[in-house]
């Protein structure tokens, strides 16, 4: 319920403001009567608001002014622009069919009288107050764009605050189970990685895999050798890898491009692009994670934690 009311009351006193400041549609010459027409303008907005939040999160989510810019996977100002735009337009039509009743009824006791003239039934009118109500809802249009982006980046920030400190905890709990278990008292776990070429092998131990990166049908290996990074390429396809590396825990994608050993993982930070990379130890290569795959990595992590407490 508290969604749904979001707009119909920031529009609610959108209009009120709006209306009072610049007082449109012969306001100003009202006199006693101004209060109450403004007042019942920004009724007549709230209802028309509420109604079509009810319909369009419930019949037609796409077309929602609440929430769903939040959930776009980029902040971009111009495609808030183009996701709020639907519901401005039907809105302002639904509006002033709202208002032009109210003012019949108000001057003239018909809420029918705004769409007759002379000649009988005319849109006219209708039209006048449309393109009126366009202009005065732009300003609330536009402030909408932006409470809507603010709200995109304080609930990414929030996500990765707790992605970080999810990291963190799995940092910590593998070091722990590191410190009762060496890695040196381990046999390493040598797996042979086979590329599309003849006598295209790597022999390596998959802990120590830093990142692979795809290449069309190529793929980059990075990984760490006696504490230095090494590359190599391979013409063998990412879904391969993916499917020779599977059991490997700390191994997962991140992106349709790329798979990430966990183990390396320094930090979690956002894109300039939007959306978040990763920060590598010993990298120098900003890692990115596609929104896909942010559930994934949480769940792996939330599991690693528990399961090394």
């Amino acid at each position: 319920m508290k969604q749904i009311l979001y707009s119909p009351v920031y529009g609610g006193i959108g209009s009120l403001i709006i209306l009072a400041l610049l007082q449109p549609f012969g306001i100003d010459q009202l006199g006693s009567q101004r209060i109450p027409f403004i007042l019942g303008e920004c009724a007549c907005v709230f209802l028309c608001l509420f109604l079509s939040e009810c319909f369009f999160l419930w019949v037609c989510p796409r077309l929602s002014s609440t929430g769903n810019a939040k959930r776009k996977e980029s902040s971009s100002i111009w495609r808030l622009a183009v996701v709020l735009a639907p519901s401005y337009v039907i809105n302002s039509c639904l509006v002033s069919a709202s208002l032009l009743c109210f003012c019949g009824w108000f001057y003239f006791d018909d809420i029918f009288n705004g769409w007759i003239g002379p000649e009988g039934f005319t849109l006219r009118p209708y039209l006048n107050m449309t393109a009126q109500v366009m202009f005065v809802a732009f300003f609330i249009y536009i402030w909408a764009i932006y409470r809507a982006s603010n709200g995109k980046l304080k609930d990414e920030l929030s996500e990765l605050r707790a992605l970080n400190k999810l990291l963190e905890e799995r940092q910590e709990a593998v070091a722990t189970q590191n410190e009762e278990q060496p890695a040196e008292s381990l046999p390493a776990a040598i797996c042979c990685i086979k590329g599309n070429y003849h006598n295209d092998i790597l022999e390596i131990d998959p802990q120590n895999i830093v990142y692979v990166e795809s290449m069309s049908n190529y793929a980059d290996i990075c990984y760490m050798q006696e504490g230095t990074m090494e590359h190599k390429t391979m013409r063998i396809t990412l879904k391969q890898l993916r499917e020779s590396l599977s059991e490997v825990e700390c191994l997962m994608s991140c992106h349709r491009a790329f798979i990430v050993n966990l183990n390396f993982v320094v930090s979690i930070s956002p894109r300039v692009s939007g959306g978040y990379q990763l920060d590598v130890f010993g990298c120098d290569k900003q890692i990115p994670v596609s929104r896909t795959y942010i559930d994934e990595i949480k769940q792996r992590m939330k599991k690693e934690v528990k399961n090394n407490k």
